[in-house]
């Protein structure tokens, strides 16, 4: 399945953007697979950060290929894709636990469940 997210928001002047799609297969075994299309190194660490935080929760076998990701040198961060790919994959694999969450009080803070 294809699933997209794209955040694109200001907290009190700190713009956060970032834009990913993957292709997402659950799978019958137990465990997680990462594939990268065209995807700058530097954003590599966050991605499987991302999918393991999300495999963590889900308990689940998939595969998933991203195959797109935008960023902006300002208003992208490890954890602005941490947040585009948790979210893709939730939507792609119908898990309903909000796993990541952006605080909107004084500086923008990304809220993980444990």
């Amino acid at each position: 399945m294809i699933s997209s997210f794209r955040l694109t928001t200001k907290i009190n002047s700190v713009a956060l953007y970032a834009n990913a799609i993957l292709n997402v297969e659950a799978t019958s075994d137990s465990n997680f697979t990462v594939e990268f299309d065209d995807v700058d190194d530097k954003w590599r660490v966050a991605i499987n950060f991302a999918v393991q935080y999300f495999f963590e929760h889900y308990r689940k076998g998939f595969h998933v290929k991203v195959d797109y990701l935008h960023t902006m040198i300002i208003d992208s961060s490890q954890m602005t894709v941490v947040y585009v790919i948790v979210k893709c994959l939730s939507d792609a694999l119908g898990f309903k636990k909000e796993l990541i969450t952006i605080s909107g009080t004084g500086k923008p803070e990304f809220i993980m469940l444990k």
